[in-house]
């Protein structure tokens, strides 16, 4: 009888948990149903699909970030919808967007150029096209004219455009007309590929065709060239005018270096020929080009000891020679001054308060004389004699050194020490 009993709990517990797994698995299916539902009317709901890179430029190691939003017909969000990354055509990966209708992946691409879009599941709906670039430091920018097109006529002063990047940024942008550089702008310096704007003055071309080429520089100084573009320039006339006289600014007339082959710099005419003459002598010094803002900067070749009258003339693209500019005079003096101490002698024996005494020369003037003892600054003095008073009471007992300096005006530096010895 027993036996029979458990027979018929066990039969009783079995037929009741096949009967709550059958329960659970239709609210699986059921949930599962649902869900699939939900996908696929939001999926049929998408309307446009938007799609970003965190950065156009990058390196192999490089973590790209690509967001997509997702929007129904009225502009909404659409979440928890499936859609496919596709990099160069093959499919990378899937993600789900979430409450804000985006969805995000990460990706670290190999060297070279890359598409990516994103599509829906069904491939109906394709958002735009992401290009992205991995490169090495050494590779040559990206860059291309945008504005104006090939067979474009241009006439005064107008904008080329062009879009340049690099994994490692953009240091300038060069716009050259006919192999002659144009103008220039400074580079963004990010891993996009960004927006320039090149001014291009017509005035000084002769009408008809001509070649636009752009130079983009990297930040590691790798030059990347655009493809031509060939302009017709209408109704320009031949520019006679010459350039209005450079201006140098430093250094200040009448100073003196050390430096022969010192640095000039000053403004000219925008992206004129700056050439830097030493007195009657016809054969440049220097030579440099004036910036896209006129300023320009050269350090001249070796200039003998003495004084030197410099004057500068600018050269335009069409020629034209500027006349010389205001004349500066810069002295070059190498040779240190002469310098010694007269008192106290090396080897004396000093107590309380001393005066020290210098003698310092120089072939062109000293500028001042300074006192160190232990090799720390204590006192200067500008004009002869050069006397110095020394209090001993701040020194311990015993051997000290005593240095001075002479400098003269073109920063040339002569020394010379005595040791003392102080006694309380």
């Amino acid at each position: 009888m027993a036996s029979k009993q458990n027979n018929h709990y066990e039969g009783q517990t079995k037929r009741r948990l096949n009967a709550s797994f059958g329960v659970l698995s239709a609210l699986i299916l059921a949930s599962s149903l649902l869900i699939l539902v939900a996908q696929e009317a939001a999926a049929a709901s998408v309307s446009s699909i938007t799609l970003s890179a965190s950065q156009t430029f990058g390196f192999s190691s490089t973590q790209f970030g690509f967001t997509a939003v997702v929007k129904d017909g009225a502009g909404n969000p659409v979440p928890n919808v499936t859609v496919n990354y596709f990099v160069d055509g093959v499919l990378y990966s899937s993600a789900l967007t979430n409450s804000n209708g985006m969805a995000y992946r990460g990706m670290q691409l190999q060297l070279g150029t890359h598409t990516v879009v994103v599509k829906t599941t069904d491939n109906v709906v394709v958002s735009n096209t992401a290009k992205v670039y991995v490169q090495l430091t050494s590779s040559a920018p990206v860059v291309s004219i945008t504005s104006p097109s090939a067979g474009a006529t241009v006439s005064g002063t107008t904008t080329v455009t062009a879009l340049a990047g690099s994994s490692v940024g953009i240091s300038k942008v060069d716009l050259y007309v006919d192999g002659v550089l144009k103008s220039s702008v400074t580079g963004t310096n990010t891993q996009n590929l960004d927006s320039y704007s090149l001014p291009l003055v017509t005035s000084g071309l002769t009408s008809g065709q001509h070649t636009l080429q752009v130079k983009a520089t990297s930040s590691w100084n790798v030059v990347g060239t655009s493809t031509n573009v060939i302009v017709n320039v209408s109704g320009s006339q031949a520019d006679t005018t010459p350039p209005l006289a450079p201006v140098i600014s430093t250094p200040a007339s009448g100073s003196s270096t050390n430096d022969n082959t010192p640095t000039f710099a000053g403004t000219a005419e925008a992206l004129s020929t700056v050439r830097l003459y030493d007195g009657t002598n016809t054969t440049p010094k220097a030579t440099t080009t004036a910036s896209s803002t006129g300023s320009w900067s050269a350090t001249s070749s070796t200039l003998s000891s003495g004084t030197h009258s410099l004057t500068a003339k600018a050269t335009d693209a069409a020629g034209n020679t500027s006349p010389a500019s205001a004349a500066k005079s810069i002295t070059i003096d190498t040779t240190a001054p002469k310098v010694s101490i007269s008192s106290p002698s090396s080897g004396s024996t000093i107590r309380g308060t001393v005066t020290l005494t210098a003698t310092a020369t120089d072939n062109v003037g000293v500028s001042k004389v300074e006192l160190y003892v232990d090799n720390s600054y204590k006192l200067a003095d500008t004009s002869s004699p050069y006397n110095f008073s020394l209090n001993t009471s701040a020194l311990k007992n015993g051997n000290h050194t005593l240095l001075v300096k002479a400098f003269d005006k073109a920063g040339n530096v002569a020394t010379n020490s005595v040791t003392v010895k102080v006694i309380g």
